[in-house]
């Protein structure tokens, strides 16, 4: 039977050589993301807070013409 095969492949190498691309495949995929940046500022709580300062002045100039 060996003599069938010129190179020496039998169906179950194909096979084998299948799922172990098939499994660095999937293996590659769900690889983790990287890891979010250490900067932990928030930007949103800056921006009320500066919202905030800018209304209080506003009110202060408005008031203060009167």
């Amino acid at each position: 039977m060996d003599e069938d095969y010129s190179n020496g492949n039998s169906f179950l190498d194909y096979l084998k050589f299948g799922g172990q691309t098939a499994t660095g495949i999937l293996g590659a995929l769900n690889k983790p993301k990287a890891p979010k940046p250490t900067n932990n500022t928030n930007w949103g709580v800056i921006a009320g807070i500066a919202a905030a300062v800018l209304v209080v002045l506003v009110l202060v100039v408005s008031l203060g013409r009167r």
